[in-house]
C-alpha cells in the first residue's frame, strides 16, 4: 500500500472510536502539495475525503496556484482536482468570509462592467449587500448610468428611504410608518391629528415620505401623523383618484383636485368649509404632493383628525363633460 494510503487508512480508523468521531488538525498546504505532486502517496479522491473530514488551514484564494502546479507535476486527473478544489473551497473559512462579505461600491461598478447578466448581479447583491450606499435621487440616477437596471436600482436605493427634500416656507413634521406600512400597497393613506389655533388655517404638504406644515403664523400643534406608503411620484393628475375628510362626523369641505390644468373646485358639500385638498403636480418632473388646508373658524383652538386616501389608476380618468347651457 502506498505511504500516504497507509497514513490515510490510519486516520480513518481513528475517526471512529467507541462510536465517537475523533477531532484532528486541519490539513496543511505542505501536506496537500506533497500528496498531489507525488502519485505514490495517494489517490486524489482519498485526499479529497481527508479535506472533507479535517478541513484546511490555509486560504485557498492565495494558494490555488500552488495546488494546481502540484497537481500538474503529479499528472493528476483534472476532474478529480476540480472536486478536490471544491472541497477546499467549502472548507476554507477565510474564503467563505470573503465571499459573503458585503461588496464595495467599486466592486459593484466592476461587476456592472463585467458582462455578467443583470440577474446574476442582482442575486449577488441580494446575498452580499453593498457597503457605503447613498440614499438619494442622485445616487439612483448614478447607478442607472453605471448600467444597473430598475430592479437593481430599487434594491440599492429604495425609493421610500430617500430623504424628502425640504420645502421652502414649510416646517417638517414627524411622520410615522403605520403597522401595515408597505411601499407596494395598491392604495395609500395618510392620517393626521392636529390642533389648529382659533380662527386660523394650517396648510399641510404630504410629499414622498414626509409631511410639512406652513411655517407662517401660529401653525398646527400636537401633530400626530401616520402613513402606509409614500405619496405618488411622477404621476399625472388624471391617473390619481383620492378622497379626504374629517374623522368623527365633522363637516367636509369643498373638494379641489389639482393637476396639469390647475385646481378644479367641486360643488360645496357642507358649510362652513373646514378642510380642502389638492393634488399638486411637480412642474420639473420631480415628486408630486398633496396639499391639505385645515381651517378653524371657531373663536377657540380646535383639534381635528383628518384622513387622505388615494390610489393610482391603471387608465386615466375621463374628464366630465361640460354642462349644457
Amino acid at each position: 500500500m502506498r505511504t500516504l494510503g497507509l497514513f490515510l487508512a490510519s486516520i480513518f480508523a481513528l475517526t471512529c472510536a467507541a462510536g465517537q468521531v475523533a477531532t484532528r488538525d486541519a490539513i496543511t498546504l505542505d501536506d496537500l502539495v506533497k500528496g498531489l505532486a507525488n502519485p505514490d502517496f495517494a489517490e486524489v479522491p482519498e485526499l479529497t475525503e481527508v479535506i472533507q473530514r479535517r478541513g484546511i488551514d490555509f486560504d485557498l484564494g492565495k494558494q490555488l496556484g500552488a495546488i494546481l502546479s502540484a497537481a500538474a507535476r503529479g499528472k493528476r486527473d483534472p476532474e478529480q482536482i476540480a472536486t478536490l478544489i471544491t472541497a477546499c473551497l467549502n472548507a476554507c473559512q477565510d474564503c467563505r468570509a470573503r465571499f459573503l462579505a458585503p461588496m464595495t461600491t467599486d466592486e459593484l461598478r466592476a461587476l456592472l462592467k463585467s458582462g455578467f447578466t443583470p440577474e446574476a448581479i442582482l442575486r449577488e447583491v441580494q446575498a452580499r449587500g453593498v457597503n457605503d450606499l447613498e440614499n438619494s435621487d442622485a445616487a439612483a440616477n448614478m447607478w442607472r448610468a453605471a448600467g444597473a437596471n430598475d430592479e437593481l436600482v430599487k434594491l440599492l436605493v429604495p425609493d421610500d428611504k430617500i430623504p424628502a427634500v425640504p420645502i421652502v416656507g414649510y416646517t417638517p413634521l414627524v411622520l410615522k410608518h403605520a403597522e401595515e406600512y408597505d411601499p407596494n400597497a395598491p392604495k395609500g393613506w395618510l392620517k393626521v391629528t392636529a390642533g389648529v389655533p382659533a380662527t386660523s388655517q394650517s396648510v399641510f404638504i404630504f410629499q414622498h415620505n414626509a409631511l410639512f406644515v406652513d411655517a407662517k403664523g401660529e401653525g398646527a400643534t400636537d401633530v400626530v401623523a401616520y402613513f402606509n406608503k409614500p405619496a405618488p411620484r411622477n404621476t399625472p393628475a388624471e391617473r390619481i383618484d383620492f378622497n379626504f375628510g374629517l374623522e368623527g362626523g365633522r363637516p367636509v369641505a369643498d373638494e379641489k383636485r389639482g393637476g396639469l390644468l390647475g385646481p378644479r373646485k367641486g360643488k360645496p358639500v357642507v358649510a362652513p368649509v373646514v378642510i380642502e385638498a389638492s393634488y399638486l403636480v411637480a412642474q420639473d418632473g420631480g415628486r408630486n404632493a398633496f396639499r391639505i388646508a385645515l381651517t378653524n373658524k371657531e373663536m377657540s383652538p380646535q383639534q381635528y383628525s383628518f384622513y387622505l386616501r388615494w390610489q393610482v389608476l391603471t387608465t386615466p380618468k375621463v374628464a366630465a363633460p361640460a354642462p349644457k347651457r
